[in-house]
């Protein structure tokens, strides 16, 4: 919560369980009315830090990827149809999050990853973020309706 200021962030309590396993975001206080236009503010960054990388931008680090982990005994034209799919999947995630896993995943593994693999790297890394924006998003909702 360190991207929000410190007033909205104390009106949020990030939830785990037992085992230390984040498990979502909740709103346990709402900010004063005149505080709206800020939380809205603080949406729209959440909303622009969830943009997805375009296909330009993730084709050099899956490229990369592939250079440096080992495949196991594909086609060059099966590698490639791989890579495009995994390349439209990419584009479904935060530009930053797939970008930092491309570069981070041959330090994971030796081989090409599943995309099991990479979904789950993907989502350890964007939920906190998309849990933030889903909570702010109440947040507007029960100060909109309050103050009706």
């Amino acid at each position: 919560m360190d991207s929000l200021p410190a007033w909205i962030a104390s009106c949020l309590d990030e939830r785990y369980s037992h085992e230390f396993d984040f498990r979502g975001v909740d709103v346990v206080r709402l900010p004063k009315p005149e505080h709206l236009p800020e939380v809205r503010e603080a949406i729209e960054r959440h909303e622009a830090a969830m943009r997805c990388a375009s296909a330009e931008q993730l084709k050099p680090a899956l490229a990369k990827l592939r250079m440096l982990t080992k495949s196991a005994g594909e086609s060059e034209q099966q590698g490639a149809m791989r890579a495009a799919a995994y390349l439209e999947m990419l584009q479904q995630w935060p530009a930053d999050v797939a970008l930092h896993v491309l570069a981070t995943q041959a330090s994971q593994s030796t081989f090409w990853p599943s995309w099991a693999e990479l979904e789950d790297r993907l989502g350890f890394y964007a939920q906190r973020r998309k849990a933030r924006l889903g909570a702010l998003v109440r947040m507007v909702q029960q100060m909109e309706v309050r103050d009706d």
